[in-house]
């Protein structure tokens, strides 16, 4: 069941005091680092259900790290991670190439729907 989560606002800073500062911080919510393990299904036409690693979270929404290369913006999932559970769009996926013995990855924002 989807949980509101509220964070109390020093519990970590803004990604803008976080950021590189080559592109201004734009966000209507501060995002928080997060860690744990993130599990999300969808159907396409068959089930699919990719594990990850959850990076941070808002209340709204939250980033993953995961190795699945082709998952589209506009995909609706069912979640579960460490602090609440629910349905999500995801809104963007950045693809990280391999490079020496790391292999490619992927990290996915997601829009909490339900």
């Amino acid at each position: 069941m989807n949980t509101p989560r509220h964070f109390p606002a020093p519990y970590a800073a803004s990604l803008k005091e976080q950021g590189t500062g080559l592109h201004p911080e734009n966000r209507r919510e501060p995002r928080y680092p997060a860690q744990g393990g993130v599990e999300f299904s969808w159907k396409d036409p068959v089930t699919m259900t990719v594990r990850g690693t959850l990076v941070d979270i808002s209340q709204s929404g939250f980033r993953v790290r995961h190795t699945y290369l082709a998952l589209e913006a506009g995909t609706v999932v069912e979640f579960t991670h460490t602090e609440q559970s629910g349905k999500a769009r995801v809104v963007w996926t950045r693809l990280q190439p391999a490079s020496g013995t790391n292999p490619a990855f992927a990290e996915s924002g997601f829009l909490i729907v339900e």
